[in-house]
């Protein structure tokens, strides 16, 4: 992680030692705080003490992402043990194993090692046509990984195309644009956001 040094100047840091341990009761203590309804946010990431802020990093949790068409569907890092405070989705899609213990509601896994692609494909592909289906039928859909980011910024981006965007490019573009600018993190990502649009336009 790169730290800036207006950010080493702010928590008065010396060297170029970057934080890689995240306070889970500093993630807590953020999302009770926040209003209902979650959204973006920052967290801290402390250096190996958990104590010492040493950067920020942004979280998803439960963001309302609107595709070129209207239609409205959330975004979501994974909240750990943090109380859900709004309404739960009708359907979830997660790519993280994690998420299995927290969903309480309909939920779908698809198995995605983080920065990667799905192990398997096409059943990837189906779960997320059937999961626009469900938006398009009126059902509030989630997607969620760990970070919010990577994996859950590729299928926003694949259901930008369902929405009518067919350029996947534009696509991807118009999450980083609309949902956060972290999103999509490798070229694996971004080349199947180009394949599933060959696959399904």
């Amino acid at each position: 992680m790169s730290i800036s040094r207006e950010m080493k100047a702010r928590y008065g840091m010396r060297g170029g030692k970057s934080g890689k341990k995240v306070a889970a009761e500093v993630e807590a203590a953020w999302y009770a705080s926040k209003p209902l309804g979650g959204g973006y946010g920052s967290l801290y990431v402390t250096d190996t003490t958990g104590t010492k802020p040493v950067a920020w990093k942004c979280r998803h949790y439960h963001k309302e992402f609107v595709l070129p068409n209207g239609l409205v569907m959330q975004g979501s890092s994974m909240t750990g043990t943090v109380k859900r405070r709004h309404k739960a989705p009708d359907f979830g899609l997660y790519l993280d194993a994690g998420w299995l213990s927290l969903a309480e509601w309909r939920s779908e896994f698809i198995r995605w090692p983080d920065y990667g692609t799905p192990k398997h494909a096409e059943p990837a592909v189906e779960a997320i046509v059937e999961a626009y289906q469900r938006i398009t039928e009126g059902w509030l859909v989630e997607t969620g990984c760990i970070g919010g980011h990577g994996r859950t910024g590729t299928v926003l981006a694949c259901m930008v195309v369902m929405a009518g965007e067919t350029d996947p490019e534009a696509a991807m573009r118009y999450v980083w644009k609309n949902y956060c600018h972290e999103a999509i993190e490798s070229k694996a990502q971004m080349d199947f956001v180009r394949w599933f649009a060959g696959e399904c336009v």
